[in-house]
């Protein structure tokens, strides 16, 4: 049985423009998306007396189809086509759009000094609901405990901050199951629905609702931006400001938060790495325990001096017994040099100069080692006068780098697999963020070209979902599937731009 829809026309408070739904359309497609607007389009009669008499005052479009499937989109642009017949069409996101329009305004800072160093304001009870306030959205279902967020959300609109917020908590956001809510959380919920790639279809799984057929399937990103070992930074200039006797604070790093956040429970962390720099990076090993500031080690072949110092556990940068703040005063022979300052060391801690600091993932990076510097331009600290009256503000800016590096790394750790599967049906509850299971052996379509023979057999997780209604009563769906919960990368970039639209400012502490 065809499935027939209608489109009604809103004006900005919701209300249906003219005496009903427009009853001429040729087409309908509305998206749904992970972590951003999708994209939605219509096409009406040019010729249509009614549908140019309504479109002057419309900004909304609503679709509502016999299968239960309800979606309103924010219209922004217009075209004509000429044509036989010449056409209108809207074009437009969806409403997760609605909060790119709303902007944060200044002031938006969440630095509350809680003492004993910790700062910052609780995501769940502050900074979420924040976001939407005076938006015309609300919560939907938000994850528990998200931590807390330090910094400045001032100047970025409402949707650029939600995705900020997404990054450093490594979470997703979508539409809720009800229009203007927000979910805010992991996801990857099972739909408990299956795509199976079938010869002929039988009777007994047409009628089956939990199974959608496969008509196509084709590769749209395969590898991509591949990190598993990332050396992280925040914005500013190394020893730009905040200059004392024994630190060159300027730009946010990870090392700012293993000397300075061990004995803060908030900030306690136990996997930053660190290993020699290129340029007169030596590591070599403590060999006696002394209290001094001349340390016996293995070698000091490659030393230099004036060199920065690492003494510790490489591996957990963070532990207390550590030295972070040293340099190489000189060298006094091959197994002895002397540091800026007198230190307790034993037998065994690593001896690392020009340090650097880093997270990466162990078991992808042995696999298939793939490294990269990330500054994320974004998190600074805002220097004041008189110098170091701020320095202790460094720990949870670097506990928020710290966090967006993570997030970062479980993104892009590992190679993944991103397809477009054309199935027969999907349910109406089906949202981004959800898996389904596929099943798909044979050829697919890679760039237009039938590539490759593949097997998948796998529970992905769904990144966009695509329905289109023709004016005929056919229904096209596409969904964008993938083996990791995140956007494409050619998504992630429309992203940045739909986030962009009134100006980033930093996230200064």
């Amino acid at each position: 049985m065809a499935n027939q829809f209608r489109v009604e026309l809103l004006d900005s408070a919701g209300a249906v423009l003219g005496d009903g739904p427009l009853l001429n359309v040729i087409k309908a497609s509305f998206g749904e998306a992970l972590d951003r607007a999708a994209d939605c389009t219509i096409e009406l009669p040019a010729t249509d007396t009614r549908v140019i008499d309504l479109l002057p005052s419309a900004v909304f479009a609503r679709l509502v189809a016999d299968d239960g499937y309800t979606r309103t989109a924010l219209i922004s642009t217009r075209t004509t086509r000429v044509g036989l017949p010449p056409t209108i069409v809207l074009g437009g996101y969806d409403l997760i759009a609605e909060l790119g329009l709303v902007t944060c305004g200044w002031l938006a800072d969440y630095k509350t000094d809680h003492g004993g160093g910790v700062y910052g304001d609780d995501i769940n009870t502050y900074v979420l609901p924040d976001i939407l306030d005076g938006t015309g959205w609300s919560s939907g279902t938000i994850a528990a405990s998200l931590g807390k967020f330090v910094g400045s959300l001032s100047g970025l609109s409402r949707l650029a901050a939600l995705d900020r917020v997404r990054k450093v908590t490594g979470k997703h956001f979508r539409q809720g199951a009800t229009e203007r809510t927000l979910d805010f959380g992991a996801f990857g919920t099972s739909s408990g629905f299956r795509l199976h790639q079938v010869e002929r279809v039988l009777r007994a799984q047409d009628a089956n609702s939990a199974i959608g057929l496969i008509t196509a399937l084709e590769v749209l990103e395969d590898g991509g931006d591949v990190v598993n070992l990332i050396v992280p930074f925040g914005a500013g200039q190394d020893g730009s400001y905040l200059i004392t006797s024994s630190n060159d604070y300027g730009k946010v790093r990870l090392k700012d938060l293993a000397e300075g956040g061990g004995g803060i429970a908030d900030y306690t962390v136990t996997d930053i790495q660190v290993r020699p720099g290129m340029r007169h990076g030596v590591e070599t090993t403590v060999t006696a325990n002394t209290t001094s500031t001349t340390v016996t080690v293995t070698s000091t072949t490659g030393m230099v001096a004036g060199s920065k110092v690492f003494i510790g556990d490489k591996t957990n940068a963070q532990d207390a017994p550590n030295y972070w703040s040293l340099t190489v005063a000189s060298i006094t022979d091959g197994t002895h040099v002397v540091v800026s300052l007198s230190v307790t060391v034993t037998s065994g801690m690593q001896f690392i100069t020009e340090p650097q600091y880093y997270l990466y993932d162990s078991t992808a990076y042995a696999t298939k080692p793939r490294e990269a510097t990330v500054v994320f331009s974004d998190i600074e600290v805002i220097a004041r006068t008189p110098a170091g009256t701020n320095i202790a503000q460094f720990v949870p800016a670097a506990k928020m780098l710290y966090d967006r590096a993570k997030a970062y790394l479980a993104d892009h750790a590992t190679a993944r697999k991103v397809y477009r599967v054309t199935p027969s049906r999907i349910p109406t509850t089906l949202r981004p963020g959800d898996t389904v299971r596929v099943l798909y052996n044979g050829r697919v379509t890679r760039d237009g070209v039938a590539a490759e023979w593949i097997d998948v057999d796998a529970s992905l997780y769904v990144l966009t979902i695509t329905r289109t209604y023709n004016a005929d009563g056919t229904t096209a769906i596409s969904l964008d599937v993938s083996d990791a919960n995140r956007q494409r990368a050619a998504d992630a970039e429309l992203v940045a731009q739909l986030v962009t639209g009134q100006g980033v400012m930093a996230t200064r502490v």
